[in-house]
């Protein structure tokens, strides 16, 4: 939550087939060459996604001269990228954990669903049952909440986790107990 546009430049990264071990340069290749390929229009967008990613060269100029152009610079490309990586072939978009996006993250996420609306994406979200959105209540939005998990389902996820030696034997109910049902908490405790 404190990192900017680091929900958006995940989706990027993902689209573009970005590595963790790419460097500035090949990530920028990368960026180029997909964007290329869905439109020859995104070359003047390569300076906005380049400072998205955090792959920009050291002395390009700024992008924007106020955080207000800058905003909606990167807005404008998101709408015209996910419309048209859509338009070549189907799109899923996952954003884990929405709950901890950054403010400038979650504002671009929803100039981004508005352009989702006649493409053919699907984003799937996951996130806390307290979290909202104001497009988590829109039309084309469907939640589908997950309850804790049953008694017997937690204990074989424990189990599971655990193994069946006698010497871990007291560590299920305990766990059982402290995870509430939750299973993420069970597999961190």
């Amino acid at each position: 939550s404190t990192l900017p546009l680091f929900a958006i430049a995940e989706l990027l990264r993902g689209d573009f087939g970005i590595e963790a071990a790419d460097a500035p340069k090949k990530a920028r290749a990368k960026v180029s060459r997909r964007l290329s390929r869905l439109s020859k229009a995104f070359a003047t967008s390569l300076p906005v996604v380049y400072e998205m990613l955090s792959v920009a060269e050291q002395d390009a100029p700024a992008i924007a001269r106020t955080d207000a152009e800058r905003r909606e610079r990167m807005g404008a490309f998101l709408r015209h990228w996910v419309q048209a990586a859509s338009a070549s072939a189907p799109m899923v978009l996952l954003i884990d954990d929405l709950h901890w996006v950054d403010p400038e993250s979650a504002a671009l996420l929803a100039e981004l669903v508005d352009a989702l609306a006649w493409t053919r994406t699907f984003l799937l979200a996951s996130y806390r049952p307290e979290h909202d959105a104001p497009w988590l209540r829109g039309a084309h939005s469907t939640r589908l909440a997950l309850g804790p998990l049953a008694s017997e389902e937690r204990r074989d996820l424990v189990r599971g986790l655990l193994g069946d030696d006698p010497s871990v034997a007291g560590w299920l109910e305990r766990i059982d107990a402290r995870a509430d049902g939750n299973p993420l908490f069970a597999e961190e405790i």
